[in-house]
């Protein structure tokens, strides 16, 4: 689609001066580079496919036309992009050593948030974006991910909100980062009963050691699956608990309260053993976060809930939380992250539970029931902007019932068509509402079977 139009000279310039060099710059990542390219641009979340096709309808949405000149500039910026890519997916290309731990970290996350840190690295690179300011960010960025992952809440189809606020500047970022944070209530209940997500990120982090060293490894104080005679050094081998009490342990045995750093070779001398051995060793270990072990008598569901809470709280400092205390976990999602479909799939009747529309509660099943009310209500309210719409994109409003098929009126003269696909009906209600300017205003809330379509 690139080269289309050009000579053949003038493709040989792209893709020896440009294409080649972001493909060197990605590698087996440029299909991702592509569609997180796109989301850093458009501020949209973008529909990737296996072939490829989510990505390809975006691209030529942002760039319909390419001439030469055009082209060679953009061409400049998309090799340019690449190479800060290049840096996320191995920070180790970064000079400055606190930004470089930080990326580090959250690449523990996966590659989910990379369109917005490209676009806030860009900035720092270009001058624009304090290098304070960058790095708080990034530090906001894992306590979102980390708590989320706490908690079990999905981060998919978040980064696009997120990078929609970047443009508003740092302090609307920090704000819709916060809004979007678990709270640390929540997070210290989900770290006493749930197994803890990225445990040696976690523990490392705590223990203010490099997460990536190849020597430390993860040892459960409390083995998963401890042998007949096993003790916590209450005089009790295992064999003799009741069924409760070994099933509350077990519950526990992949907690925080339950996980211990070690060095490789200490790992190896208590695999599997008992409590009072594997004080002693514990003893020896130089992880400050796992020393205190050594001083405990007795290993128990006590113990761990205590170190569990104990640890919870230098959790809540280390990953704080700024803003205020207004959580968004009812999971709605903003209309502009609200997810295309194709043609009309199974269980479409019933892919939401309800929207949100400027502050009023609407019951809204489907996506046909929500682009006949939001192009009716914004004819009453904001008439101007579904002409401008319609008069640009060529419907879906028109003077007259034209053809056959599906129609309803919005009054004498003029008629919404409903004979559309779903995929249509979603980029009209997200376009018409952008043009009214009441895009941040609405969201939709899915239900059970719109999670699983």
């Amino acid at each position: 689609y690139v080269l289309m139009g050009l000579s053949h000279a003038e493709q040989l310039v792209i893709e020896d001066e440009y294409w080649a060099a972001i493909e060197r710059s990605t590698g087996d990542h440029i299909a991702s580079f592509w569609a997180h390219y796109l989301v850093m641009v458009g501020g949209r979340e973008v529909a990737t496919t296996a072939s490829g096709r989510g990505v390809y309808d975006v691209f030529r949405t942002h760039f319909p036309r390419l001439d030469p000149v055009a082209l060679r500039t953009l061409a400049e910026q998309w090799r340019s992009f690449a190479q800060l890519y290049a840096t996320l997916l191995d920070p180790e290309g970064e000079p400055d050593p606190e930004i470089r731990a930080r990326l580090h970290y959250l690449n523990t996350f996966g590659r989910g948030m990379y369109p917005l840190v490209m676009a806030l690295y860009a900035r720092h690179r270009a001058g624009e974006i304090e290098r304070n300011d960058l790095l708080s960010v990034l530090d906001d960025l894992q306590s979102l991910l980390l708590r989320r992952d706490v908690v079990s809440v999905g981060s998919d189809r978040l980064v696009a909100r997120l990078v929609r606020a970047s443009r508003e500047g740092i302090d609307a970022l920090a704000a819709a980062i916060s809004r979007q944070t678990p709270s640390d209530d929540r997070v210290r209940v989900a770290l006493k009963h749930s197994p803890l997500p990225h445990p040696e990120y976690v523990l490392s982090r705590l223990a203010d050691v490099d997460p990536a060293q190849d020597d430390l490894v993860i040892d459960h104080v409390f083995p998963p699956a401890p042998s007949d005679d096993w003790t916590g050094g209450d005089g009790r081998r295992w064999k003799d608990y009741s069924e409760d009490e070994q099933n509350s342990h077990r519950a526990l045995a992949a907690t925080l309260g339950n996980l211990a750093l070690l060095e490789e070779p200490l790992a190896a001398q208590v695999f599997d053993a008992d409590f009072p051995d594997k004080r002693t060793v514990y003893g020896r270990s130089s992880m400050t976060v796992t020393q205190p072990l050594a001083s405990i008598e007795t290993w128990g569901t006590a113990a761990i809930s205590g170190r569990s809470a104990e640890l919870a709280q230098q959790v809540m400092t280390l990953w704080r939380r700024r803003g205020p205390l207004v959580i968004d976990d009812d999971g709605l999602t903003p209309i502009l992250d609200a997810i295309p479909r194709r043609g009309w799939p199974r269980g479409w009747e019933r892919e939401f539970s309800y929207v949100e529309y400027v502050g009023e509660h609407w019951e809204v099943p489907d996506i046909k029931y929500l682009f006949n009310r939001i192009f009716k209500r914004l004819w009453a309210d904001r008439r101007d902007a579904v002409i401008a719409y319609c008069s640009r994109r060529g419907g879906p409003v028109y003077n007259e019932r034209a053809w056959n098929g599906d129609w309803d009126s919005l009054d004498d003269d003029h008629h919404l068509y409903m004979g559309w696909d779903s995929r249509y009906m979603m980029a009209a209600v997200q376009g018409v509402l952008e043009e009214a300017g009441l895009a941040p205003e609405v969201f939709v809330k899915y239900s059970y079977i719109g999670q699983i379509m």
